[in-house]
């Protein structure tokens, strides 16, 4: 008996996800979608229910902040969701580097709200999903695009700019020397030289852009 409720629930949950993941494909991160993939990740302890949800809450963030005059309280408790539902993930597959990397775009985007230390949360996690997944590109792409954040405050002093672009500049070789042919490297690389005023180097960039 306890065999076939367990089976019940997973296949269930299966059903309750497809359905929510489906609207989510289409951008549609109402109340009904968020719901479902809840009930999904409470029926069944699947990793990938709750980075889902993750990623549904964190279009939903997005969607907030975009209209004028939005709701602090409707944004704190959408976060706390979505952070709540990434950790959960981490939680249930620490070995699965994309649980990291989910979470760190999350965080990532708080940082971009300017939300204080979600950007040393977002560098942790790419720090874990690194370990896990030490060819992936992506990686060092994101932590260069968090430095160039961090580099653009208003009140930093230029010493600190200056070494949070070049900490870019040596992240996006990374990615490159992963990834030869990696046009959104190629690009970043090219805007981080253009910073510094290093003209030259950001046009032979761009044009490995246009290759």
């Amino acid at each position: 008996i306890v065999g076939f409720h367990k089976t019940a629930k997973s296949y269930l949950a299966a059903v309750v996800y497809a359905k929510a993941n489906q609207e989510y494909s289409r951008n549609e991160v109402g109340e009904k979608t968020i719901k479902g993939l809840e009930k999904a990740s409470q029926l069944n302890l699947k990793d990938i229910y709750s980075r889902t949800l993750t990623q549904a809450l964190n279009l939903k963030i997005k969607q907030v902040t975009a209209k004028s005059g939005f709701s602090k309280s409707e944004l704190q408790k959408t976060v706390s969701l979505a952070e709540k539902a990434g950790l959960k993930a981490s939680q249930i597959n620490p070995r699965n580097s994309q649980n990291w990397l989910n979470l760190a775009i999350f965080y990532e985007g708080l940082s971009a709200l300017q939300i204080e230390k979600a950007a040393d949360s977002a560098l942790d996690c790419l720090q874990k999903a690194k370990a896990l997944s030490p060819n992936n590109p992506q990686i060092p792409l994101m932590m260069s695009r968090l430095y160039i954040v961090a580099s653009q405050q208003k009140t930093i002093e230029e010493q600190k700019k200056n070494q949070f672009l070049q900490l870019s500049v040596e992240y996006l070789n990374q990615s490159i020397a992963l990834k030869s042919n990696f046009s959104s490297a190629y690009y970043l690389l090219a805007v981080v030289y253009e910073m510094q005023g290093k003209k030259d180097l950001a046009i032979l960039s761009y044009q490995e852009v246009l290759k």
